[in-house]
């Protein structure tokens, strides 16, 4: 993936997490690296998605929803409905749409089964 896209909607996801309560306890970093994980499976880019994620694992960042104290459908709904508020997914080099991104959340979940 291109640098200039590479955090398009990572960071719309962490301006989504900041509205939750628990958003304060987790560092910025922390959750866009999450973002990033989301990123690489809407780019269908498996082979960095598993590079990423093994190293985020072997450094101890979040792989998922759980870690980020994100354990309710409706805390997603309003991490996705601010994410969605925001312009750093017109940046994104394809289109971008809310069931895309629920699945892509998906996917990236069922690698920490």
């Amino acid at each position: 993936m291109e640098h200039d896209y590479n955090g398009h909607f990572a960071h719309s996801f962490y301006y989504g997490v900041t509205v939750l309560p628990q958003g304060e306890r987790h560092l910025h970093g922390e959750i866009v690296s999450y973002g990033v994980l989301i990123v690489l499976q809407l780019a269908k880019e498996y082979d960095e998605l598993k590079e990423i994620r093994d190293f985020m694992i072997s450094v101890g960042l979040p792989t998922s929803l759980e870690a980020l104290e994100i354990e309710s459908d409706e805390d997603l709904k309003t991490v996705l409905d601010k994410a969605f508020t925001l312009d750093h997914i017109q940046t994104s080099p394809f289109e971008i749409n809310r069931q895309m991104v629920e699945d892509a959340i998906q996917e990236v979940e069922k690698l920490n089964q």
